[in-house]
């Protein structure tokens, strides 16, 4: 599969793909350690009351910062260079994870996973860049597929650090989330610096009318609408598909989070309370399973059948086993 890339070009995937790994393992951690977390904070009674709420309030927390992160490192990657930003940002979310340790109420739990969140959300943006820039064309699709694995082995790579040392202190889980940064200690010497990009002067504009006292906000919408992508909205037919793009990628993202955070207290409301951790762990690792299994079959069949009737079947089948798993 890896025939045809140069010595450095299978270092940079893999590199991504362990940064990806880490990444969802890393977003996946709360899912795991949210009941005994909550509980030990809030107490029983309270978290009985108010403890799905909070847990909401504190994933949501994370996903915002996810989502700013990608917008904030996506232009400091052109700026700056996608390696130093993809090493910047995976450290980012493991200092942030290892402090998560540290947290004594659900408000310095929200502002950890706030601030975890904007260290994952640049680090997909980074990595997926430089994976583009860096992969040869004909390269770039199963170089793209081999990406997605990692938000299956990263999942499952979380329950077993859960199962791991999680029955002993659910505090040792978030410890375990500083192991990533020793990748980047490897990797930044070998990272190259990136080549010069034609965005990265609009990007360097932009950034300059930012700064300027006092703000002209003419010269920032006319530097904005300099950058590629302010440039691809304005173009038709493409702003019509990037819109439709966005609006699939949205749906699909936040069911693919939805689903394993809220998958423990779906398990903890129908099974004994003794058999809680060996079902939740088991219900992860198969729905990650089957992530895998999909990733891995998924581009065989669009070669096959096209991305659209497949992307709209396996869509339709999402649905289905979800409506049916809340049946029974």
């Amino acid at each position: 599969m890896l025939a045809g890339l140069n010595r450095y070009q299978k270092f940079v995937l893999l590199i991504a793909w362990l940064g990806w790994v880490f990444d969802v393992m890393e977003a996946s951690l709360f899912g795991l350690t949210k009941t005994t977390m909550l509980t030990e904070m809030l107490g029983e009674a309270q978290y009985k009351l108010v403890g799905a709420e909070i847990g909401g309030k504190i994933h949501t927390g994370m996903l915002l910062g996810w989502s700013i992160g990608g917008l904030i490192f996506g232009v400091v990657a052109d700026r700056w260079g996608r390696s130093k930003t993809l090493i910047l940002t995976v450290f980012l979310y493991c200092l942030f994870t290892g402090l998560t340790a540290l947290c004594r109420t659900p408000d310095q739990v929200y502002y950890a996973r706030l601030l975890t969140g904007l260290g994952i959300g640049g680090e997909w943006a980074a990595g997926a860049a430089l994976i583009a820039e860096t992969m040869p064309n004909d390269f770039r699709a199963r170089a793209a597929a081999l990406l997605q694995t990692a938000a299956a082995i990263g999942s499952i790579t979380g329950v077993f650090v859960s199962i791991g040392v999680g029955e002993l202190n659910w505090r040792l889980v978030y410890l375990a989330g500083i192991i990533p940064a020793i990748i980047c200690l490897l990797a930044r010497f070998k990272l190259e610096p990136d080549k010069p990009r034609e965005n990265k002067a609009n990007s360097l504009a932009l950034m300059g009318v930012i700064r300027s006292k006092p703000f002209q906000l003419n010269q920032f919408w006319k530097s904005l609408k300099q950058l590629h992508l302010m440039a691809l909205v304005a173009t038709k037919p493409y702003n019509k598909n990037l819109l439709l793009a966005i609006v699939i990628g949205v749906i699909g993202i936040t069911g693919g989070g939805i689903l394993p955070f809220w998958l423990p207290d779906f398990i903890k409301a129908i099974v004994p309370k003794q058999d809680f951790a060996f079902w939740k762990n088991l219900a992860m690792i198969v729905l990650h399973l089957g992530t895998l299994a999909g990733v891995l079959v998924f581009p065989p069949l669009t070669d096959k059948f096209g991305r659209r009737p497949m992307f709209a079947v396996f869509g339709i089948l999402a649905g289905l086993a979800l409506f049916l798993t809340s049946l029974f």
